[in-house]
């Protein structure tokens, strides 16, 4: 299975691919990063830019084509202190999760530092110490202290090199009295770690992310070291070193540093700040050497996602079919409400095994019809209100995997359709189906519509389905494990449907459970998927 993790940043928006092993391990497969620099350029109130909004918006569409060619079956994208201050940063997600696809979440600043902490305890070998890590982003500077075991402290300050950058204005090259300026505020700045670090020891100090790289890259030079490998991780680069480069970038000039190997372009006016916050940092806390981690806080997004989701991700990876598993990968990014949504595929099926070879029904169908079962609320992860509209829109867009097209728009519509509304034809996504299409829609909705019924108030109080067909009704009788008073009420004022599709009116009644019993009617149901179907009772969120 294929991970991507987004990171978008004040200065860059990172793209990392992993691929995750049976043991849940990552490895990176790919990674791409672009300088979009949203937090250049704002204006007065702190709004983003149309410049960096456009270039941001590349961005994106160039992660969602590298996702797409390494067949990523997950997207988990997430903003920093650009968007979470800017007052249009919200409304620029949206657009982007509209016209590029990805769905981005906005993360707080301590959230941000978790994650970053998770990244180094997860790739940096700490030899059991106590350590600091310190990653100068854009927008903000995290401060993490922390051991292999627990994160013991976390805090995001609003001084990141770009942010720096723009609220003090240098000369080329800086004076003494900028510089001076500079420090003293990153000093007040941090000031306020003084009290909550009280007695917090740190024998390691780590850096991470893009300011600190480079810095770190330059302080090591041609150090054979760099030789055999041009990666830094876990690179030791002494405290002296860097405090030389620190105060070398401070007093340059553009073009002195335009003719710095190892500096990227687009940091050529933020690196001046970042040199001279990273020179306090590293006196502030008395730091020897400097352990670098190339890893931050993208990776930590991939790490804490597979440890919140290891029993879910081991039942993905034990399904050989692509399609099923992208289906059910598709519902817990939803977090569906999955006791029911089961029952309701279950129920589905038995119908539809009963009454398709009465009527000819294509055999391919049935499948389509248990994915839209399973996928049939998703839309609750968005609105109760018109979920199934919801639903239907993030089928169309959940990048299922397996599916053509067009049998990505039958589960989609089947699954808009479950509840009482009829498809017709000026609704743009049914109307756009072939005639021999909707025909498939209108009979699987017509059997969800039953099926969510039986399964109204989502205690799976219905446990089989029996069909009785002639040539004047359908009968269908339910056995129930308790009073199932309110699921064959609204069952039976929803089989309209169903019933113009099969062109006989059904009716719903109670069997006698010992009809069951006995094997003389359908059986009992089977869970899915290697997985117990839930019976427990649990509280009813549905509401329409």
């Amino acid at each position: 299975m294929r991970l991507a993790a987004i990171d978008t940043g004040t200065n860059s928006i990172h793209t990392v691919i992993v691929e995750v092993g049976d043991d849940l391990t990552i490895t990176i497969v790919d990674s791409t990063k672009d300088t979009a620099q949203l937090g250049r350029g704002r204006d007065a109130q702190g709004r983003l830019s149309a410049r960096a909004m456009t270039d941001a918006l590349a961005a994106f569409r160039k992660a969602f084509a590298l996702c797409k060619r390494h067949r990523v079956e997950r997207v988990l994208a997430v903003a920093t202190s650009a968007i979470r201050e800017a007052p249009n940063g919200v409304e620029f997600l949206r657009v982007a999760a509209k016209q590029t696809g990805i769905d981005v979440r906005v993360i707080s600043g301590p959230e941000e530092a978790r994650l970053i902490y998770l990244a180094v305890r997860e790739s940096v070998h700490l030899h059991g110490k106590p350590f600091l890590c310190v990653d100068i982003g854009g927008g903000s500077v995290e401060f993490i202290w922390g051991t292999r075991e627990e994160l013991l402290h976390a805090d995001s300050l609003k001084i990141g090199s770009l942010r720096l950058a723009g609220d003090f204005e240098l000369s080329d090259p800086a004076t003494k009295s900028e510089l001076r300026r500079i420090r003293r505020y990153a000093a007040e700045q941090m000031a306020q770690l003084d009290e909550p670090t009280t007695g917090l020891a740190a024998d390691v100090v780590v850096g991470t992310s893009g300011t600190i790289h480079q810095l770190c890259r330059l302080a090591l030079g041609d150090a054979p070291t760099l030789l055999s490998t041009n990666s830094l991780h876990q690179q030791a680069v002494s405290a002296e070193s860097l405090r030389e480069v620190c105060r070398k970038i401070a007093r340059s000039t553009v073009k002195e540093r335009m003719a710095m190997g190892g500096l990227d372009r687009p940091r050529l006016y933020s690196i001046v700040p970042g040199a001279v916050l990273y020179q306090a940092i590293l006196e502030r806390y008395e730091a020897d050497e400097v352990l670098v981690c190339e890893y931050a806080l993208r990776e930590g997004v991939l790490y804490d996602y597979v440890e919140q989701n290891r029993v879910g991700l081991r039942q993905e990876q034990a399904l050989p079919d692509v399609r099923r598993r992208s289906v059910l990968a598709l519902a817990r990014r939803c977090d569906w409400q999955e006791s029911h949504s089961r029952h309701v595929a279950v129920l589905s099926l038995m119908l539809f095994d009963q009454l398709a070879p009465h009527f000819g029904w294509d055999p391919s169908e049935r499948d389509l019809l248990e994915y839209a079962a399973y996928l049939h609320d998703i839309g609750m992860h968005i609105s109760v209100q018109l979920h199934h509209r919801h639903s239907q829109y993030l089928i169309e867009h959940g990048e299922l995997l397996g599916f053509t097209p067009r049998e990505v728009a039958i589960m989609a519509n089947a699954a808009r359709y479950h509840r009482t509304q009829r498809p017709r034809k000026k609704h743009a996504g049914y109307g756009a189906l072939a005639k021999r299409d909707r025909a498939i829609v209108d009979r699987l909705a017509g059997i969800l519509q039953l099926a969510e019924s039986f399964d109204r108030t989502q205690f799976q109080l219905i446990r089989s389905l029996h069909c009785e067909v002639d040539d004047d009704r359908i009968s269908v009788l339910a056995a129930a494990a308790g009073d199932a008073a309110v699921e064959l009420s609204v069952a039976a004022e929803r089989t309209d449907l169903l019933a113009r599709c099969t062109g006989r009116p059904v009716r719903v009644q109670l069997a006698a459970a010992e009809l069951f019993g006995e094997g003389l009617l359908a059986g009992d149901m089977a869970p899915d998927d290697g997985a117990d179907a839930p019976t427990d009772v649990q509280q009813v969120r549905k509401v329409g």
